[in-house]
C-alpha cells in the first residue's frame, strides 16, 4: 500500500481510515454481540488484515461453522470472496524477485 491508508480491528469489524484520521469505514462487518462477556474469545475469531501490494485488497480469516477461513476483501467495493477453509494468519508475500529472462 502506498502509506495512505491504514487498516485495524474494531470490536465489529475491520476499519479502514485515512492516515490524516478522515474517511473511517467499516469494510468487514462482524457481530460482536455474540460474545459480549468475552471479547478476547471474539478478538480471536478474525486476524488482523494484510494489505495486497497494490492496495486494492486485504487479506484476513474469520472463524466459520467449518471452522477457519482465509478470506480477501476488495477495499473499493467491500466485497469479501472466501480463499479456503483451514487457514489463519494470512499475510500477503509477494516480496520475491522478478524471474529474469
Amino acid at each position: 500500500m502506498n502509506g495512505e491508508r491504514l487498516a485495524f480491528m474494531g470490536v465489529d469489524g475491520i476499519y479502514i481510515i485515512c492516515k490524516d484520521g478522515t474517511q473511517m469505514r467499516r469494510l468487514v462487518e462482524m457481530d460482536a454481540s455474540l460474545h459480549k462477556e468475552d471479547l478476547g474469545l471474539w478478538s480471536n475469531e478474525m486476524s488482523t488484515a494484510s494489505w495486497s501490494p497494490d492496495g486494492k485488497w486485504l487479506v484476513y480469516h474469520r472463524m466459520t461453522a467449518a471452522g477457519p477461513a482465509i478470506y480477501k476483501v476488495n477495499v473499493e467495493s467491500g466485497i469479501e470472496t472466501e480463499i479456503f477453509q483451514g487457514g489463519v494468519y494470512p499475510d500477503w508475500r509477494w516480496d520475491l524477485a522478478p524471474a529474469s529472462e
